[in-house]
């Protein structure tokens, strides 16, 4: 695959992706092919031999973690799954996708590409959910608004906490703008069951208050104001033994 886009002459970035069959085994292989590697695992609609209430988001995020390791240095990205099959009417939720593209954030994906908006091939695209098509347009925002720190940052660490695991705490170091922490509610549940395209949603989740997390201060991090990224709105913090306690307090499902 290198050889055939060094031969080509094309100056352009190549990327390929992997598909919903590949595994740990096929990103080590095709890793280091080209300028980026790419993953659609469709963890929804392809979860094959999997039960219905089975957790898909974390079963994606497996994913995400295996293509970040085998394109190292070079970056990685995620194609999300934003269609259906026409017989099955169940399209991505909302919740489901802010879940999903957090974690990728979190484990420091460098392209997102939607797939997809229109009908064709046997398949549904976005376009048809009007309220999957008005998350996408709002976590892209939100993406954009983060460009800046996640542009060089890069994943350091992954722990769950609460009495089942339920909340994910991720800290991503980005030079100069510091240490990025991402924290996600995974208390939710859902299934595989016709949602008709997003009418009927199936997925539910249960928010948090009161929440407060503890995150590893690196040696080299001098602590002065903690902010909310996107609001630019303080969050109080305290810094004690070398680690520093964040008060979250409301979580819906990522921030």
């Amino acid at each position: 695959v290198r050889k055939k886009a060094y031969e080509s002459g094309d100056d352009r970035l190549w990327f390929i992706y992997l598909c919903t069959a590949a595994n740990n085994v096929a990103f080590g292989i095709y890793g280091q092919c080209t300028d980026l590697i790419a993953t659609n695992p469709y963890r929804l609609g392809y979860r094959l031999g999997k039960s219905e209430n089975a957790q898909f988001i974390q079963e994606e995020e497996e994913y995400f973690e295996w293509v970040r390791q085998a394109a190292q240095p070079r970056p990685w990205g995620w194609l999300p799954e934003a269609f259906c099959f026409p017989g099955r009417k169940r399209m991505m939720e909302p919740g489901e996708l802010r879940l999903l593209m957090y974690g990728a954030l979190a484990h420091g994906v460098r392209m997102i590409r939607y797939y997809t908006s229109t009908e064709g091939a046997g398949i549904v695209g976005f376009e048809k959910s009007v309220s999957l098509s008005a998350e996408m347009k709002k976590l892209n925002r939100e993406v954009k608004g983060l460009e800046p720190i996640l542009s060089a940052a890069a994943p350091i660490s992954s722990e769950t906490l609460g009495n089942e695991g339920e909340i994910r705490v991720n800290t991503l170091w980005s030079v100069d703008e510091g240490m990025l922490v991402i924290v996600r509610n995974l208390d939710y549940s859902t299934d595989r069951q016709s949602n008709e395209l997003g009418a009927k949603p199936r997925f539910k989740n249960k928010p948090k208050d009161g929440l407060k997390i503890r995150v590893a201060k690196p040696d080299w991090l001098n602590v002065g104001e903690v902010v909310e990224p996107l609001s630019r709105q303080p969050v109080a913090h305290r810094v004690a033994n070398g680690e520093i306690e964040l008060d979250v307090g409301h979580l819906d499902l990522a921030q």
